[in-house]
C-alpha cells in the first residue's frame, strides 16, 4: 500500500490502483447523501475484497427513496452485518459471492438484503446508454430514477464502478505496472 494505490502481485505481474481512501477522497463532494464511513465501508469493502477476490457485485444505498424500484421477491434478509466493521467482510464477502443480484445497503451501512433485483423506468432504459455488463446497466438505470441512490458495481474481471444519477463517477481499475518479463530484462 501507498497513501494513494494499492500494488498487487498475480503472480506474472505487478499492477497498481487506486485504493479505496483515494476513491474516497476523489468522491465525497459528489456524494454529500451518503454518509463518509459508509461509503468509505462500501469503497474498502469492494476496492480491497470483492475486487481482488474476482467477486462481482451491485451494492445499493437507495439513501431515502425506501423500497421504490426495488425487486425484493427473491431477497433475503441479513444478520447484524455492516460495512463500516472491517471484521465483518469475511461475511459479507462469503454471502455476497452467492448471488448475481443487487445488496441494498442502509444509510448506517447495514446490508439489509442481499439478491435484490434492480428496475427501472423505460425512460432510463432510452436515457442511459452504457457499456459493460448486466450490473453495470442495472445500477446506471436505477441510479438514473433514483437521483439520491448511489451504487457501487464490483466486476467479476476487477474494475469497480460507482453510480449515480445515472452516470459513472469513477472507476477504480488496475493497470499494468510491471510485468516480470520486463522486469527480467
Amino acid at each position: 500500500f501507498t497513501p494513494t494505490q494499492t500494488i498487487e502481485w498475480s503472480g506474472y505481474r505487478w499492477t497498481s490502483r487506486p485504493n479505496a481512501r483515494a476513491q474516497h477522497d476523489l468522491l465525497r463532494p459528489f456524494l454529500p447523501q451518503v454518509p463518509s464511513q459508509v461509503m468509505g465501508g462500501l469503497l474498502d469493502l469492494a476496492i480491497h475484497w470483492l475486487s481482488p477476490g474476482r467477486i462481482g457485485a451491485t451494492l445499493v444505498v437507495p439513501v431515502s427513496h425506501g423500497d421504490s424500484g426495488l425487486d425484493l421477491d427473491q431477497a433475503v434478509a441479513t444478520p447484524d452485518l455492516s460495512v463500516t466493521v472491517r471484521h465483518h467482510y469475511p461475511a459479507l464477502l462469503a454471502a455476497l459471492m452467492q448471488t448475481d443480484l443487487a445488496t441494498v445497503v442502509d444509510a448506517a451501512g447495514r446490508p439489509d438484503r442481499i439478491g435484490v433485483g434492480l428496475r427501472w423506468s423505460p425512460e432510463a432504459e432510452r436515457a442511459v446508454e452504457i457499456t459493460g455488463g448486466m450490473r453495470h446497466r442495472s445500477a446506471a438505470r436505477y441510479t438514473y430514477d433514483h437521483e439520491d441512490a448511489v451504487a457501487v458495481v464490483v466486476s467479476e474481471d476487477g474494475p469497480v464502478t460507482v453510480f449515480a444519477r445515472g452516470k459513472p463517477l469513477s472507476q477504480c481499475a488496475a493497470s499494468l505496472a510491471l510485468t516480470a518479463a520486463a522486469e527480467a530484462s
